[in-house]
């Protein structure tokens, strides 16, 4: 692409691009147009398609949050008798979720409020606990290492057993690594990584953001 070009693609067109090409890229958010600060692929997610009245529509994983009248709503939970959905154009009725299978999805995390943008002109939310995980391991120039205990389990007996301990050595090998009693100091405050995840959604997106403020301003 070339610079300041504006172009609309798939979520996994751009993951390609990314992939292949280095460069600074910006989405579309309720904020304005903002940069992208990680994208990551994730395997084999749950999905849904959420059918707006207007026509528009978006296929997401259970888990991925879109704005609704109650607020941030995983798909999964999201009552099409019931709720409405922030879109561009404001505030629209769904008339059908449907399941679509297994898919590969995408996330990313973006430096506007809550982390959220447009997709298909939804207005959508996908910061979780694997994209903090590389921000921190980024931030602080650490391996980050992804266990798939799905992988770990094998038929054979003593399989699995070996294959807990090659990832236990191979964690020592690149020690040191992210633990959740790991101390970060954010907004002047020593705290451990894990209460991230253990304090109430509100406090942790207020964190959150203030540290992707400080990392990014």
């Amino acid at each position: 692409m070339r610079i300041e070009e504006e172009r609309e693609m798939t979520i996994e067109d751009f993951f390609n691009l990314c992939e292949n090409n280095n460069g600074t890229y910006q989405i579309e958010t309720p904020d304005g147009w903002k940069e992208i600060n990680f994208l990551i692929k994730k395997k084999n997610r749950e999905c849904y398609n959420l059918i707006m009245q207007s026509g528009k529509e978006l296929g997401c994983s259970e888990t991925h949050r879109v704005f609704t009248d109650e607020g941030w709503k995983k798909t999964e939970d999201i009552d099409v008798e019931k709720n409405t959905i922030l879109t561009k154009d404001g505030k629209e009725k769904i008339v059908a979720k449907e399941y679509i299978g297994t898919r590969d999805t995408f996330d990313l995390q973006v430096n506007s409020k809550e982390s959220s943008y447009y997709s298909n002109d939804i207005v959508s939310h996908n910061c979780g606990k694997s994209l903090t995980c590389k921000a921190v391991s980024s931030l602080w120039k650490m391996p980050l290492l992804r266990l798939d205990f799905g992988k770990m389990f094998h038929s054979h007996i003593g399989a699995s057993e070996e294959n807990i301990r090659n990832a236990i050595k191979l964690a020592e090998s690149i020690a040191p690594c992210i633990l959740g009693e790991t101390n970060i100091i954010i907004n002047d405050e020593n705290i451990q990584i894990k209460e991230l995840f253990d304090t109430p959604n509100k406090d942790k997106r207020r964190i959150m953001n203030e540290q992707q403020k400080r990392n990014f301003n």
